[in-house]
């Protein structure tokens, strides 16, 4: 058959299994071969097409993996070889391809630095340079670019301080630079781009307060600058952009807020984990009615007692290590959360009535670890959909209580480091869905139950340090996943059952100050 016309190429997602052909039709103006188990090696032939417009060969493995010559064109528009292996340093020629508007090296093994000639690529509307491993600077030629929309150099090893190139790229709507060795001050440029929408320069080593003033950014819908080291006061206008969705500065050093904030309604996601905030930080915020994901863990933040806060929207809730000292009060107007960690805090007595009646019928995890509770475990048996529930190193006392068992899609149990005591209910061997099973150190009398008598799923069963007896339940034979047995230090006696040694996945077996057995 004769291709010599031929203008068109998309197999996209077809599993081809070929090289890649040594001779094309100069005809062709679009090739998109993405996914294709494309094979050998890109040779400049593809450079040389005198009508190619789009070259598209993105997630095939390469067994040649050199970038081959680029030779002039004013044709070209986009160049897609991402996820090819490709490697090798990135030529001055790129330059030359200055009709192109979208270039995407994103997940290539290549070296050395961006060339300054990337400037020369005057019409280019898309850059995705992201985890290509360019060490060096962001090179000032940047600036040139003023069609750019789209600019991802995340994930390299860059270095420095981030240029204030930006001013001149007034189309800019996406900006991602995380993940590289940046230092020094956020770059003000920045601020001057009116069309910005998101903005990421998450995991560097960014330092210092950040601008009181970013007016000039209305548009901006998510605002990433976590696990860097800036400090001071978090401003008022980040609370107060009309149109952003999420703001991430958690693993930073900020202080404290704005005295005054004016709060942003559409606020979904906020992350302020892991700063040094204190006092009222959630009556601050309360104003945030539309949250979803709320994330203040390791700040020391005081008690809402006695303040009107409401949070409707939320599903998720993370307030660990936050020196809590009571369960906070707006839970009783969070009826929609799937995920609440209360854990390593300070709360001590009592489950309150109220929160052990809430109707969660949403709540999937529940982590009350590392508190002071000294509640009845009976209390919590109301959350049916319950997915994980943590309640270890508590005070808990009393009976496992037998209305467990209608936690029936429960897939994590762990009541470890307790004072929990009588015996374990039989029940626990009809959970289908339990995995991992955690009673160790509490006071457990009795034998132990007959485990996996529905459930095949389970991988830990951990009931070291408490007072069981007698012998290794048959149905442990059915525990085909089990890959931890731990029942040492107890009072059990008996014949040890050679088929427990059949289980295939079997890796940890602790039977250690057991009464006297048969090995």
């Amino acid at each position: 058959m004769n291709y010599t016309n031929l203008e068109v190429v998309s197999l996209l997602g077809v599993n081809i299994s070929s090289p890649i052909p040594m001779n094309v039709s100069s005809s062709l103006r679009y090739v998109d071969l993405v996914n294709t188990n494309l094979q050998g090696v890109l040779t400049e032939s593809f450079f040389l097409l005198p009508n190619l417009e789009k070259l598209i060969l993105r997630i095939n493995d390469l067994v040649e993996r050199v970038l081959p010559k680029i030779h002039p064109s004013n044709t070209l528009l986009e160049l897609d070889i991402s996820f090819t292996g490709i490697c090798g340093e990135l030529p001055d020629s790129i330059g030359t391809l200055r009709s192109l508007s979208h270039l995407n090296l994103g997940g290539c093994d290549l070296s050395g630095s961006i060339p300054d000639s990337i400037g020369n690529l005057t019409e280019i509307r898309e850059l995705n340079f992201r985890g290509t491993n360019f060490t060096g600077h962001i090179p000032s030629t940047i600036s040139k670019l003023r069609q750019l929309t789209f600019l991802d150099l995340s994930s390299n090893f860059l270095e420095g301080e981030i240029p204030n190139v930006f001013s001149n790229l007034q189309e800019l709507v996406e900006l991602y630079l995380s993940r590289h060795s940046f230092v020094g001050p956020f770059p003000s440029s920045i601020l001057s781009l009116t069309h910005f929408q998101s903005l990421d320069l998450s995991s560097n080593s960014l330092y210092g307060p950040l601008p009181n003033n970013a007016s000039m950014l209305q548009k901006l819908t998510c605002l990433n600058l976590s696990n860097n080291s800036l400090n001071g006061t978090m401003p008022s206008w980040a609370f107060s952009l009309p149109s952003l969705s999420g703001l991430w500065f958690d693993h930073n050093r900020f202080s404290g807020l704005a005295d005054e904030l004016k709060m942003n309604p559409t606020l979904e996601i906020l992350d302020l984990s892991h700063n040094q905030l204190c006092g009222p930080v959630l009556r601050s915020l309360g104003n945030l009615t539309n949250l979803v994901t709320f994330d203040l863990s390791s700040n020391n933040i005081t008690s809402d007692e006695g303040v009107k806060i409401t949070f409707p929207s939320l599903t998720c809730l993370y307030l660990s290590f936050c020196e809590l000292k009571a369960f906070p009060h707006f839970l009783r107007n969070s009826k929609a959360l799937e995920f609440l960690d209360l854990s390593n805090n300070a709360i001590h007595g009592p489950i309150p009535n109220w929160f052990s009646s809430m109707r969660w019928d949403s709540l999937l995890n529940l982590n009350l670890s590392h508190n002071s509770l000294i509640s009845h475990l009976e209390q919590l048996h109301n959350y049916h959909n319950l997915l994980s529930l943590d309640v270890k190193f508590n005070f808990l006392q009393g009976p496992l209580p037998f209305p467990i068992r209608k936690l029936n899609n429960l897939r994590l149990l762990d009541l470890s480091h307790n004072h929990l005591s009588e015996s374990i209910p039989h029940c626990l061997g009809s959970m289908a869905e339990l995995v991992i099973l955690d009673l160790r150190k509490n006071n457990f009398t009795g034998s132990l139950p007959s485990l996996c008598a529905r459930s095949t799923s389970l991988t830990t069963i951990a009931f070291n340090h408490n007072q069981l007896e007698g012998a290794i339940p048959l149905s442990l034979h059915n525990c085909r996943q089990l890959e931890i047995f731990d029942v040492g230090n107890n009072a059990i006696n008996y014949t040890f059952p050679a088929w427990l040694g059949t289980l295939p996945e079997l890796r940890v077996l602790v039977l250690t100050r057991t009464s006297s057995m048969d090995l």
